[in-house]
Protein backbone atom coordinates (compact mmCIF):
# COMPACT_ATOMS: atom_id res chain seq x y z
CA UNK A 1 0.00 0.00 0.00
CA UNK A 2 1.35 3.40 -1.08
CA UNK A 3 0.77 6.79 1.91
CA UNK A 4 0.96 7.32 5.34
CA UNK A 5 -0.97 6.09 8.10
CA UNK A 6 -1.19 7.68 11.56
CA UNK A 7 0.22 6.01 15.20
CA UNK A 8 1.04 7.03 18.38
CA UNK A 9 4.00 7.32 19.80
CA UNK A 10 5.95 8.33 23.49
CA UNK A 11 9.07 9.89 23.11
CA UNK A 12 10.26 9.23 26.58
CA UNK A 13 9.80 8.83 30.48
CA UNK A 14 6.68 10.90 31.19
CA UNK A 15 6.07 12.14 27.51
CA UNK A 16 5.48 14.30 25.28
CA UNK A 17 3.23 11.62 22.98
CA UNK A 18 3.58 11.99 19.08
CA UNK A 19 1.04 10.90 16.82
CA UNK A 20 3.25 9.71 13.61
CA UNK A 21 2.57 9.89 10.00
CA UNK A 22 4.24 6.55 9.26
CA UNK A 23 4.75 5.21 5.65
CA UNK A 24 3.23 2.04 4.81
CA UNK A 25 6.05 -0.70 5.14
CA UNK A 26 6.61 -3.63 2.77
CA UNK A 27 5.80 -6.86 3.61
CA UNK A 28 8.03 -9.75 4.66
CA UNK A 29 7.34 -13.57 4.42
CA UNK A 30 4.66 -14.74 6.93
CA UNK A 31 3.29 -10.99 7.52
CA UNK A 32 -0.34 -9.22 7.84
CA UNK A 33 -1.12 -5.46 7.62
CA UNK A 34 -3.94 -5.29 9.87
CA UNK A 35 -6.74 -2.08 9.90
CA UNK A 36 -6.86 -1.37 14.00
CA UNK A 37 -10.76 -1.39 14.53
CA UNK A 38 -10.42 -0.93 18.42
CA UNK A 39 -7.83 -0.96 20.70
CA UNK A 40 -7.60 -0.80 24.98
CA UNK A 41 -4.68 0.24 27.30
CA UNK A 42 -3.12 -1.64 30.00
CA UNK A 43 -3.80 0.45 32.99
CA UNK A 44 -0.65 -1.42 34.84
CA UNK A 45 2.27 -2.05 31.82
CA UNK A 46 1.15 0.52 29.47
CA UNK A 47 0.95 3.36 32.34
CA UNK A 48 3.55 1.95 34.24
CA UNK A 49 6.18 2.53 30.58
CA UNK A 50 5.06 6.22 30.43
CA UNK A 51 6.61 6.26 34.21
CA UNK A 52 8.98 4.54 33.08
CA UNK A 53 8.60 1.47 35.57
CA UNK A 54 7.50 -1.53 32.57
CA UNK A 55 9.63 -1.79 29.82
CA UNK A 56 7.65 -0.61 26.69
CA UNK A 57 5.99 -3.67 25.12
CA UNK A 58 7.71 -3.12 21.64
CA UNK A 59 11.23 -3.40 23.70
CA UNK A 60 9.53 -6.41 26.23
CA UNK A 61 9.00 -8.32 23.40
CA UNK A 62 12.56 -8.48 22.21
CA UNK A 63 13.94 -9.38 26.05
CA UNK A 64 13.54 -6.02 27.94
CA UNK A 65 12.70 -7.17 31.59
CA UNK A 66 12.01 -4.39 34.50
CA UNK A 67 15.73 -4.27 35.97
CA UNK A 68 16.66 -3.34 32.56
CA UNK A 69 14.44 -0.41 32.88
CA UNK A 70 15.80 0.46 36.66
CA UNK A 71 19.04 0.40 34.89
CA UNK A 72 17.76 3.41 32.21
CA UNK A 73 16.46 5.05 34.49
CA UNK A 74 19.29 5.27 37.07
CA UNK A 75 16.90 4.36 39.48
CA UNK A 76 19.91 4.68 42.29
CA UNK A 77 17.70 3.12 45.76
CA UNK A 78 17.11 -0.59 44.24
CA UNK A 79 17.80 -2.92 46.64
CA UNK A 80 18.48 -5.21 44.04
CA UNK A 81 20.85 -3.72 41.95
CA UNK A 82 23.79 -5.33 43.04
CA UNK A 83 22.04 -9.23 41.59
CA UNK A 84 21.45 -7.70 38.19
CA UNK A 85 23.96 -9.61 35.77
CA UNK A 86 26.68 -7.80 34.08
CA UNK A 87 25.35 -7.25 30.66
CA UNK A 88 21.77 -5.89 30.85
CA UNK A 89 19.27 -4.59 27.96
CA UNK A 90 21.40 -2.31 25.32
CA UNK A 91 18.74 -0.71 23.29
CA UNK A 92 16.87 2.13 24.02
CA UNK A 93 13.68 1.58 25.30
CA UNK A 94 11.89 5.32 23.71
CA UNK A 95 10.41 6.52 21.72
CA UNK A 96 8.21 3.64 21.95
CA UNK A 97 5.60 2.50 19.46
CA UNK A 98 2.64 2.04 22.39
CA UNK A 99 -0.12 -0.52 22.17
CA UNK A 100 -0.28 -3.90 22.60
CA UNK A 101 -4.03 -4.49 22.86
CA UNK A 102 -5.79 -4.68 19.76
CA UNK A 103 -8.42 -6.05 17.43
CA UNK A 104 -8.74 -5.39 13.47
CA UNK A 105 -9.16 -6.29 10.16
CA UNK A 106 -6.78 -8.10 7.53
CA UNK A 107 -6.22 -6.06 4.83
CA UNK A 108 -2.87 -7.15 3.05
CA UNK A 109 -0.49 -10.67 3.48
CA UNK A 110 3.33 -10.73 2.64
CA UNK A 111 4.55 -13.42 0.19
CA UNK A 112 3.63 -17.13 0.94
CA UNK A 113 6.81 -18.75 2.12
CA UNK A 114 6.51 -21.74 3.31
CA UNK A 115 8.68 -23.03 6.44
CA UNK A 116 10.16 -26.29 5.83
CA UNK A 117 9.62 -27.61 10.01
CA UNK A 118 6.22 -25.40 10.56
CA UNK A 119 3.13 -27.62 10.19
CA UNK A 120 0.05 -26.17 8.68
CA UNK A 121 -2.22 -23.92 11.08
CA UNK A 122 -5.59 -23.00 10.75
CA UNK A 123 -4.22 -19.26 10.21
CA UNK A 124 -3.20 -20.58 6.17
CA UNK A 125 -6.85 -20.25 5.82
CA UNK A 126 -7.31 -16.59 6.62
CA UNK A 127 -7.74 -13.75 3.97
CA UNK A 128 -8.41 -10.62 3.51
CA UNK A 129 -11.32 -8.93 4.97
CA UNK A 130 -11.79 -11.33 7.97
CA UNK A 131 -11.85 -9.53 12.10
CA UNK A 132 -8.85 -10.73 13.83
CA UNK A 133 -7.19 -10.24 17.23
CA UNK A 134 -3.78 -9.78 17.36
CA UNK A 135 -1.04 -11.46 19.72
CA UNK A 136 2.24 -9.93 20.25
CA UNK A 137 0.94 -6.77 18.76
CA UNK A 138 3.00 -4.05 18.45
CA UNK A 139 1.34 -0.11 17.94
CA UNK A 140 -1.76 -1.07 18.60
CA UNK A 141 -2.80 2.78 19.21
CA UNK A 142 -2.52 3.18 15.80
CA UNK A 143 -4.49 3.24 12.32
CA UNK A 144 -2.37 -0.24 10.96
CA UNK A 145 -0.27 -2.82 12.50
CA UNK A 146 2.02 -5.30 11.04
CA UNK A 147 1.39 -9.05 12.36
CA UNK A 148 2.77 -12.14 12.17
CA UNK A 149 0.05 -13.93 10.20
CA UNK A 150 0.90 -17.05 13.02
CA UNK A 151 -0.07 -14.69 16.04
CA UNK A 152 -3.87 -14.18 14.56
CA UNK A 153 -6.57 -15.07 16.18
CA UNK A 154 -10.73 -15.20 14.11
CA UNK A 155 -13.13 -13.02 16.36
CA UNK A 156 -16.70 -14.33 16.46
CA UNK A 157 -18.82 -12.65 15.06
CA UNK A 158 -21.30 -12.06 17.31
CA UNK A 159 -18.55 -10.18 19.47
CA UNK A 160 -18.84 -6.02 18.65
CA UNK A 161 -15.28 -4.33 17.85
CA UNK A 162 -14.43 -2.91 21.36
CA UNK A 163 -15.14 -6.21 22.95
CA UNK A 164 -12.88 -8.32 20.50
CA UNK A 165 -10.01 -5.40 21.62
CA UNK A 166 -10.34 -6.78 25.12
CA UNK A 167 -9.60 -10.27 24.30
CA UNK A 168 -5.59 -9.81 24.91
CA UNK A 169 -6.00 -8.79 28.73
CA UNK A 170 -9.09 -11.49 29.23
CA UNK A 171 -7.07 -14.03 27.98
CA UNK A 172 -4.12 -12.79 30.62
CA UNK A 173 -6.57 -13.95 33.52
CA UNK A 174 -8.63 -16.91 31.82
CA UNK A 175 -5.17 -18.73 31.64
CA UNK A 176 -4.31 -17.95 35.20
CA UNK A 177 -7.63 -19.07 36.40
CA UNK A 178 -7.78 -22.54 34.31
CA UNK A 179 -4.15 -22.98 35.69
CA UNK A 180 -4.50 -22.64 39.38
CA UNK A 181 -7.96 -23.23 40.40
CA UNK A 182 -10.38 -26.13 41.15
CA UNK A 183 -14.14 -26.67 41.43
CA UNK A 184 -14.50 -25.94 44.95
CA UNK A 185 -11.85 -23.31 45.93
CA UNK A 186 -11.98 -20.34 48.23
CA UNK A 187 -10.30 -17.40 46.12
CA UNK A 188 -9.14 -14.26 47.10
CA UNK A 189 -8.29 -11.54 44.18
CA UNK A 190 -6.04 -8.02 45.29
CA UNK A 191 -6.84 -5.40 42.72
CA UNK A 192 -10.36 -4.39 40.58
CA UNK A 193 -9.67 -3.26 37.89
CA UNK A 194 -9.76 -4.83 34.79
CA UNK A 195 -7.59 -7.88 35.10
CA UNK A 196 -8.89 -8.31 38.89
CA UNK A 197 -13.03 -8.47 37.64
CA UNK A 198 -11.94 -10.50 34.98
CA UNK A 199 -10.42 -13.15 37.39
CA UNK A 200 -13.96 -12.67 39.21
CA UNK A 201 -16.09 -13.85 35.90
CA UNK A 202 -13.62 -17.03 35.48
CA UNK A 203 -13.84 -17.86 38.98
CA UNK A 204 -17.32 -17.70 38.71
CA UNK A 205 -17.66 -19.47 35.75
CA UNK A 206 -14.66 -22.37 36.88
CA UNK A 207 -16.98 -23.13 39.69
CA UNK A 208 -14.97 -21.55 42.91
CA UNK A 209 -17.06 -21.85 46.35
CA UNK A 210 -16.25 -18.60 47.53
CA UNK A 211 -14.67 -15.50 45.59
CA UNK A 212 -12.96 -12.40 47.81
CA UNK A 213 -12.32 -9.00 46.43
CA UNK A 214 -9.88 -6.18 47.53
CA UNK A 215 -10.00 -3.27 45.88
CA UNK A 216 -9.59 0.63 47.27
CA UNK A 217 -12.54 2.01 44.28
CA UNK A 218 -16.14 1.84 45.91
CA UNK A 219 -17.38 1.86 41.68
CA UNK A 220 -15.34 -1.10 41.13
CA UNK A 221 -16.17 -2.99 44.55
CA UNK A 222 -19.89 -2.63 43.71
CA UNK A 223 -19.66 -4.22 40.31
CA UNK A 224 -17.25 -7.16 41.78
CA UNK A 225 -20.31 -7.76 43.33
CA UNK A 226 -22.26 -7.69 40.52
CA UNK A 227 -19.84 -9.93 38.40
CA UNK A 228 -20.26 -12.82 41.42
CA UNK A 229 -17.86 -12.02 44.06
CA UNK A 230 -19.03 -12.99 47.58
CA UNK A 231 -17.04 -10.75 49.56
CA UNK A 232 -15.59 -7.21 49.12
CA UNK A 233 -13.27 -5.23 50.91
CA UNK A 234 -11.47 -1.94 51.19
CA UNK A 235 -8.00 -2.03 51.56
CA UNK A 236 -7.68 1.94 52.22
CA UNK A 237 -10.10 1.21 55.31
CA UNK A 238 -9.57 -2.62 56.22
CA UNK A 239 -7.44 -5.23 56.69
CA UNK A 240 -6.81 -7.48 54.23
CA UNK A 241 -5.38 -9.91 56.16
CA UNK A 242 -7.32 -9.75 59.06
CA UNK A 243 -10.67 -9.88 57.21
CA UNK A 244 -9.98 -13.11 55.03
CA UNK A 245 -8.78 -14.61 58.43
CA UNK A 246 -12.70 -14.14 59.06
CA UNK A 247 -13.69 -15.21 55.94
CA UNK A 248 -12.08 -18.29 55.97
CA UNK A 249 -12.08 -18.65 59.79
CA UNK A 250 -8.68 -18.30 60.00
CA UNK A 251 -7.39 -21.30 57.16
CA UNK A 252 -6.57 -18.65 54.24
CA UNK A 253 -7.44 -18.85 50.29
CA UNK A 254 -6.69 -21.96 47.86
CA UNK A 255 -5.68 -19.51 45.29
CA UNK A 256 -4.51 -15.77 45.91
CA UNK A 257 -4.49 -13.73 42.70
CA UNK A 258 -2.43 -10.23 42.45
CA UNK A 259 -3.89 -8.28 39.98
CA UNK A 260 -2.90 -4.90 41.15
CA UNK A 261 0.54 -5.24 40.29
CA UNK A 262 1.13 -2.71 43.62
CA UNK A 263 3.86 -3.95 46.46
CA UNK A 264 2.00 -3.39 49.30
CA UNK A 265 -0.61 -6.06 47.80
CA UNK A 266 2.20 -8.35 46.58
CA UNK A 267 3.74 -8.62 49.63
CA UNK A 268 0.28 -9.95 51.36
CA UNK A 269 0.64 -13.15 49.11
CA UNK A 270 1.70 -15.63 51.62
CA UNK A 271 -0.44 -14.48 54.25
CA UNK A 272 -3.47 -14.99 52.67
CA UNK A 273 -2.79 -18.30 51.07
CA UNK A 274 -3.35 -21.30 53.13
CA UNK A 275 -0.96 -24.11 53.71
CA UNK A 276 -0.27 -25.80 50.47
CA UNK A 277 -2.14 -23.24 48.18
CA UNK A 278 -1.07 -21.27 45.51
CA UNK A 279 -0.04 -17.47 44.71
CA UNK A 280 -0.17 -16.10 41.38
CA UNK A 281 1.35 -13.00 40.68
CA UNK A 282 -0.60 -11.55 37.73
CA UNK A 283 -0.59 -7.74 37.93
CA UNK A 284 2.61 -6.24 36.74
CA UNK A 285 4.42 -3.47 38.86
CA UNK A 286 7.92 -4.03 37.78
CA UNK A 287 9.88 -3.05 41.05
CA UNK A 288 11.41 -4.51 43.49
CA UNK A 289 9.15 -6.05 46.93
CA UNK A 290 10.17 -6.80 49.59
CA UNK A 291 7.96 -10.24 50.68
CA UNK A 292 8.57 -12.56 53.69
CA UNK A 293 10.16 -15.81 51.64
CA UNK A 294 10.29 -17.99 54.58
CA UNK A 295 6.69 -17.44 54.74
CA UNK A 296 6.14 -19.27 51.63
CA UNK A 297 8.69 -21.67 52.58
CA UNK A 298 6.90 -22.81 55.73
CA UNK A 299 3.32 -22.68 54.41
CA UNK A 300 4.55 -25.09 51.30
CA UNK A 301 3.06 -22.18 49.09
CA UNK A 302 3.24 -22.88 45.36
CA UNK A 303 4.09 -19.57 43.26
CA UNK A 304 3.61 -18.51 40.13
CA UNK A 305 3.88 -16.12 37.24
CA UNK A 306 0.97 -15.44 35.09
CA UNK A 307 1.79 -17.77 31.52
CA UNK A 308 0.01 -18.62 28.43
CA UNK A 309 -0.92 -21.92 28.33
CA UNK A 310 1.98 -23.98 28.07
CA UNK A 311 3.60 -22.10 25.26
CA UNK A 312 0.25 -22.54 22.96
CA UNK A 313 -1.20 -18.75 23.63
CA UNK A 314 -3.46 -19.09 20.21
CA UNK A 315 -5.39 -22.14 21.93
CA UNK A 316 -5.78 -19.24 25.09
CA UNK A 317 -6.94 -16.56 23.01
CA UNK A 318 -9.10 -18.70 21.00
CA UNK A 319 -11.26 -20.32 23.96
CA UNK A 320 -11.38 -16.45 25.50
CA UNK A 321 -12.82 -15.05 22.79
CA UNK A 322 -15.32 -18.00 22.27
CA UNK A 323 -16.19 -17.67 26.23
CA UNK A 324 -16.70 -14.21 25.33
CA UNK A 325 -19.00 -14.95 22.29
CA UNK A 326 -21.13 -17.14 24.26
CA UNK A 327 -21.73 -15.33 26.82
CA UNK A 328 -20.66 -16.71 29.44
CA UNK A 329 -18.15 -13.60 30.48
CA UNK A 330 -19.20 -10.13 29.68
CA UNK A 331 -16.75 -7.69 29.05
CA UNK A 332 -18.95 -4.70 28.29
CA UNK A 333 -18.94 -3.69 32.36
CA UNK A 334 -15.27 -3.48 32.40
CA UNK A 335 -15.31 -0.76 29.11
CA UNK A 336 -15.64 2.61 31.23
CA UNK A 337 -14.10 5.10 28.61
CA UNK A 338 -13.76 5.35 25.15
CA UNK A 339 -11.11 7.77 22.82
CA UNK A 340 -9.68 8.63 19.68
CA UNK A 341 -6.20 8.31 18.81
CA UNK A 342 -5.84 12.11 19.20
CA UNK A 343 -6.90 11.88 22.79
CA UNK A 344 -3.98 9.29 24.01
CA UNK A 345 -2.76 11.96 26.47
CA UNK A 346 -6.28 12.63 27.63
CA UNK A 347 -6.71 9.23 28.32
CA UNK A 348 -3.53 8.15 30.45
CA UNK A 349 -4.39 10.92 32.84
CA UNK A 350 -7.65 9.94 33.46
CA UNK A 351 -5.96 6.44 33.75
CA UNK A 352 -3.89 7.77 36.33
CA UNK A 353 -6.98 9.10 38.56
CA UNK A 354 -7.86 5.55 38.86
CA UNK A 355 -11.17 6.45 37.16
CA UNK A 356 -10.55 3.77 34.42
CA UNK A 357 -11.23 0.23 34.38
CA UNK A 358 -10.87 -0.10 30.67
CA UNK A 359 -10.24 2.81 28.20
CA UNK A 360 -11.30 1.62 24.65
CA UNK A 361 -9.76 3.29 21.50
CA UNK A 362 -11.86 2.99 17.82
CA UNK A 363 -10.71 4.11 14.76
CA UNK A 364 -12.61 5.52 12.14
Amino acid sequence: MEGTYRRAILKGVGGPWEIEETPFPELGPGQALVKIVSASICNQTDLNTVRGIHPPHDHQFNGMIPPDMRVYTHKQDDPMKDCYPEHMYDLTPYPSTMGHEAAGIIVAFGPEVPHPFEQPTPQDNMKIGDRVGIFHCIGGLGEYVVAQRKYLVPVPESLTDEEAGMFEPMSVTYISVRKSMKIGDVVCILGGGALGLSAVQWCRAGGARTIILSEPVAFKRELAKKLGADYVIDPSTQNVVREVEKITNGVGCDVVYECAGIADTIRKLPYLTRCFGTMIQIGAGGQSVLVDWDLIHFKMLRCEGMHFGSGDPIDCFTRTLQCMASGLFDVKPLITHHYKLDQVEEAFAEIEKGNVIKAVFTFD
